[in-house]
């Protein structure tokens, strides 16, 4: 889900949102199916913070940890972040982060005519889904392996992952509550 649909439920959903989206959606793909160079630890944490939901309330931080990701020009970068014996897929995972990205990223600060050029020509490409298809298009036809089985990838899920895939609703409001959500008290009783 895109970065401001995660922070706030009263966002209007927007062509942008749903090219974002699915740029995240095929990163979560990527990490879940491809061996990259990330640890598991390493992956975890990436899918535990930016798209991670906790049980209860909006997750404001999974929104602010998405966009600091997106502003991040150093985040897939060669070396950060690899995918061994498949360089097209890595490419074209950057060049997707680049064009969602440019939302997300703020004016600059001093703008000379170039800088503000190249700003407003990124928040062009989210107009519509042709500079996206045009990425994939480079990206299939460029050198992509023959061998390409899709390998689950394991990750360690949160506690509040956990909590909510338990039956017990107790459970999942005592990590709700441990994770700095606050919940209103039950308006039911329990006998016993």
């Amino acid at each position: 889900m895109a970065a401001d649909l995660v922070e706030s439920s009263t966002t209007v959903q927007t062509a942008k949102h749903d090219l974002e989206s699915f740029f995240w959606v095929l990163l979560w793909m990527v990490l879940m199916q491809v061996p990259c160079s990330w640890s598991i630890a390493e992956r975890s944490r990436f899918i535990n913070e930016t798209m991670g939901p906790r049980p209860y309330g909006q997750d404001e931080n999974g929104g602010k940890a998405k966009k600091m990701f997106l502003r991040d020009d150093d985040s897939l970068r060669k070396g950060e972040f690899d995918i061994p014996n498949n360089t097209a897929l890595h490419e074209l995972l950057k060049s997707l982060k680049k064009i969602v990205a440019a939302r997300h990223r703020l004016p600059p600060d001093n703008p000379n005519e170039e800088a503000e050029s190249s700003y407003k020509q990124g928040l062009t490409y989210l107009e519509d889904h042709k500079k996206m298809l045009k990425e994939f298009r480079k990206s299939l036809e460029s050198e992509w392996p023959t061998k390409d089985p899709a390998e689950y990838q394991r990750i360690t899920a949160s506690k509040s992952t956990l909590a909510a895939g338990k039956c017990s609703s107790k459970r999942s409001r005592s990590t709700a509550e441990q994770d700095g959500i606050s919940l209103e008290p039950s308006s039911s009783k329990r006998r016993g």
